[in-house]
């Protein structure tokens, strides 16, 4: 999904509703945490730490060049 995508399906939704992030496995009911950030993630101005697993880098350098990131 892209931004533009996130964008048009939320103006869609009541604007005063609490946004919920739910993992893949969660059932329609849970909600695995409340979003409170949005971030871009621009891979050219962050690396992840020399100490990271094989597996997280390979994570990492898997990701579009820039990813916008919901956290909760």
């Amino acid at each position: 999904m892209t931004a533009k995508q996130l964008i048009a399906k939320l103006q869609k939704m009541p604007q005063n509703a609490q946004v919920g992030i739910a993992a893949h496995d969660n059932s329609e009911w849970e909600v695995a945490g409340w979003a409170t950030t949005i971030e871009l993630l621009d891979k050219s101005e962050t690396q992840p730490p020399d100490w990271v697993s094989k597996l997280d880098r390979e994570c990492f350098d898997s990701l579009p060049k820039r990813t916008v990131v919901i956290r909760c």
